[in-house]
């Protein structure tokens, strides 16, 4: 594969497009702005870890999710996944929260993963994931295996 030099041409039009579309948009509308900022929600002691993954785990199987993997990642942050507690008639469908626990606090807003499930084929597909922020980039979206 070669790769062509982009014409001055090329780079003309490309800047009136840009120039066109700039004014009909705020810089602040989505079609611009499509990262959310990572903040981080302040533990519920100050600086203890432990203590916040059992109130993080504790607070949402109270509200009927379930903690189905915990784990430290490559960059020493404590990683929870939950499936969220189904409200809709749909049994194929699975929502998954991700949660990620630094020394700075629990970063926000959350991952999500949506799943299908196909048991007719005893299969079950990625339909979508939300990756924001901080974590963009950091491997949470790769999915290694076979279908």
């Amino acid at each position: 594969m070669t790769w062509k030099k982009i014409s001055t041409e090329d780079k003309d039009q490309a800047a009136r497009i840009k120039a066109a579309i700039s004014d009909l948009f705020d810089e602040n509308d989505p079609v611009f702005n499509q990262e959310l900022p990572t903040y981080y929600e302040p533990f519920q002691r100050m600086k203890d870890i432990r203590y916040e993954l059992e109130y993080q785990i504790s607070k949402s199987n109270c509200k009927g999710h379930k903690l189905i993997h915990q784990a430290t990642n490559r960059y020493n942050e404590e990683v929870l996944v939950f499936q969220m507690q189904n409200d809709s008639m749909e049994e194929e469908r699975i929502r998954l929260r991700i949660m990620v626990v630094t020394p700075k606090g629990v970063q926000a807003p959350y991952s999500y993963v949506y799943l299908s499930i196909k048991p007719e084929h005893k299969r079950m597909h990625i339909q979508d994931f939300r990756i924001e922020g901080d974590r963009i980039n950091k491997g949470y979206g790769c999915c290694h295996g076979s279908d």
